[in-house]
């Protein structure tokens, strides 16, 4: 593995995912692809242990960060978005 500032982004998701869905990102991945949730929902991602979020601005925040998260997943590095793009895209 060569270390780039896209290992950075990577990190940064895994701990992201992990505070969202108490699972790694490979394994919620996973549970998303054999799950029975065929469209990504909160409910498929957020850790059962949370509170789910009543205000609908807070849902569709969470959902913005799992849509980055897993673009920051990607196996290539190279196709990974950089933590500036990441971050242009929470700022939103």
């Amino acid at each position: 593995m060569i270390v780039t500032d896209k290992c950075d982004v990577y990190s940064f998701v895994v701990v992201a995912l992990e505070t969202i869905g108490r699972k790694h990102p490979e394994d919620l991945l996973s549970t998303l692809n054999h799950s029975s949730c065929h469209d990504t929902t909160l409910e498929c991602i957020l850790d059962r242990r949370l509170p789910y979020p009543t205000d609908r601005s807070i849902e569709k925040e969470i959902m913005s960060v799992c849509k980055v998260a897993v673009a920051c997943i990607v196996t290539d590095p190279k196709y990974r978005p950089t933590m500036r793009n990441v971050s242009q895209e929470l700022s939103r």
